[in-house]
């Protein structure tokens, strides 16, 4: 029996199993890397639509208390980001709010109704709601 290779294979098969065990980890390491950049990337868009949807309702709540406002939305500056009105018709505004890499329109219709007072004659009722339907992701 030649017992010179024996040595010899042993060597080979475990370098083999041991580049094997290499490549597997290396694998996992990778997938493992790609979850963790997806994870973190998920945060992200969900933290920037969240402002996105915090400007839209700062637009609401402004308009709501002030009947009429177009162009950039100022008084939502302290928001650190982009929110701007545009008037569409006669009491419909499209509101657009966008933050890094997401932005949310949505539209508002303004009502107005004439309600009777008891002591006073008639009063102006001034109401602010989203359209349905209006809801835009891009």
């Amino acid at each position: 029996m030649n017992y010179r290779n024996t040595g010899f294979s042993t060597l080979l098969v475990t370098s083999m199993l041991l580049s094997a065990m290499l490549l597997l980890t290396l694998g996992l390491y990778k997938s493992a890397f790609l979850n963790i950049k997806q994870i973190q990337n998920q945060i992200s868009y969900r933290k920037n639509y969240w402002y996105a949807e915090g400007g839209l309702e700062c637009a609401f709540a402004y308009l709501q208390y002030h009947e009429s406002v177009t162009g950039s939305a100022s008084f939502c500056e302290q928001l650190d980001h982009s929110v701007q009105v545009t008037e569409l018709g006669e009491n419909y505004y499209q509101l657009e709010s966008s933050r890094g890499y997401v932005l949310l329109t949505r539209n508002v219709v303004i009502s107005y109704g004439d309600t009777e007072g008891e002591e006073s004659s008639s009063a102006n009722i001034f109401h602010a709601q989203w359209q349905k339907g209006s809801w835009y992701e891009h």
